[in-house]
């Protein structure tokens, strides 16, 4: 995803805001979860290659777009081991070649962080969903459909 693209998907979620009169700060720090897992999960053959993608589209994320306390936590969590990676004392003057410098083991542990930030989010979401979901449909036909592609996505990564 690109700034632009980020630029225009927060644009669209704040119009949306303010016509409806809903909260989607969520959904936007879902979609930027969701876009950190993907980037993560596909693309070079190093993980540390990738992580400056995983960057871009969790640097965005504010706290107001993350209501639940633990997801933010770990989601903070996540930058800081991005940021503060230094190894044996060296200090690259940029992010990308700090990354560049993590060891697998550190990056594989940075990418199950984010995987289960992602799960954990898309969690959240069900749930706050089946609160406000139209009851015209049964909570455990909610929670068979969002199961369902919470599965499919899962098999995806």
């Amino acid at each position: 995803m690109t700034l632009n693209d980020d630029l225009q998907t927060r644009k669209q979620v704040e119009e949306t805001q303010k016509s409806t009169g809903t909260d989607l700060t969520f959904a936007y720090a879902h979609h930027q979860v969701a876009d950190a897992k993907e980037a993560v999960t596909f693309g070079a053959p190093r993980v540390q290659d990738r992580l400056t993608k995983v960057w871009a589209a969790l640097i965005p994320v504010k706290r107001e777009d993350m209501p639940n306390d633990k997801l933010w936590a770990d989601l903070v969590a996540i930058k800081n081991r991005m940021v503060f990676y230094n190894p044996s004392g060296l200090k690259p003057n940029k992010m990308k070649a700090s990354l560049s410098l993590m060891r697998t083991d550190h990056a594989g542990a940075l990418k199950d962080m984010i995987c289960r930030l992602d799960a954990d989010v898309r969690r959240d979401r069900l749930k706050a969903s089946i609160e406000v979901w139209p009851m015209a449909h049964s909570q455990s036909e909610v929670l068979k459909i969002e199961a369902r592609r919470l599965h499919e996505n899962q098999a995806v990564g």
